[in-house]
């Protein structure tokens, strides 16, 4: 899949953003299917995108790290603006 959208230009940041949209956007469909209120969901999506990855995260299937869904969630992100993506990469411990 990664070989497939380096072909088609992908840069790394590329490919960031749009799993971490697919994965955030998966877990708070899942929490809202699950009975959180939207309130809830907003304070959940904020501590996800600040905090490593637990053994009780939402798990995402596999089978949503498709090439066509990346390419959706990458082009929601960009159609967002707002900075959200640099504000969670700056959070990062890089």
């Amino acid at each position: 899949m990664v070989c497939v959208l380096r072909e088609e230009g992908w840069l790394d940041w590329h490919i960031l953003v749009a799993v971490m949209h697919l994965v955030l956007n998966y877990r708070i469909q899942r929490a809202l299917s699950l009975g959180l209120s939207r309130r809830e969901v907003e304070e959940l999506s904020d501590q996800w995108t600040k905090e490593v990855e637990k053994e009780n995260s939402i798990h995402v299937p596999l089978s949503e790290f498709s090439v066509e869904n990346l390419k959706v969630q990458l082009r929601l992100s960009m159609l967002a603006g707002d900075g959200s993506s640099s504000d969670i990469a700056a959070s990062w411990p890089l």
